[in-house]
């Protein structure tokens, strides 16, 4: 049963993330003469296509040193940051191709989660999901699956949490 529900709440994070992520589609021109397109993100998944100079590719996503783009003709694939930091903005200008850094975390406007634990000798399996209205100020929803041997139960929690100090690393805060 904690297997199914697992999957599930795996699947509804996913899709969560999807939902609170932001829209950072640009476009970028290859200058070099060919970047190629990899099926996932790393050097160990093999080519399957290669973009030429001149070519425009769209970036739809980032997932570490890895870029999945999408070609003028709609192939798409995967393009390591050293590849990509070689390419130029259709204004002919470096593209800018910039590493996350803590200030965009810390302005970020919604979370999700998801926990597995134990809950005094019972499974939980939790997830949750939090919107910040100010870098202070949130609000969360939290469910909870509780199987055990003798008995199973549901947890629900609406918080609203405020951090005094989110510019700290580690920041007291109060629910």
């Amino acid at each position: 049963m904690i297997r199914y529900v697992a999957m599930i709440a795996i699947l509804l994070f996913a899709s969560a993330q999807s939902a609170v992520a932001k829209d950072r589609h640009y476009e970028v021109v290859v200058v070099e003469p060919f970047i190629e397109l990899h099926t996932g993100p790393g050097r160990g998944y093999p080519v399957h296509q290669v973009l030429d100079r001149g070519e425009q590719i769209e970036v739809l996503k980032r997932r570490t040193d890895w870029f999945k783009v999408r070609s003028s003709s709609g192939v798409e694939g995967w393009a390591s940051a050293k590849e990509m930091s070689r390419t130029l903005e259709p204004s002919g200008r470096p593209a800018k191709i910039e590493n996350p850094g803590r200030d965009d975390y810390i302005t970020r406007h919604g979370e999700v989660g998801l926990q597995l634990g134990d809950f005094g000798g019972a499974d939980l399996l939790s997830t949750y999901a939090a919107w910040m209205f100010t870098s202070n100020l949130s609000a969360e929803i939290w469910g909870s699956l509780i199987t055990g041997d003798f008995s199973n139960g549901w947890m629900f929690n609406l918080n609203i949490v405020h951090q005094p100090f989110p510019e700290w690393w580690l920041s007291p805060f109060v629910t």
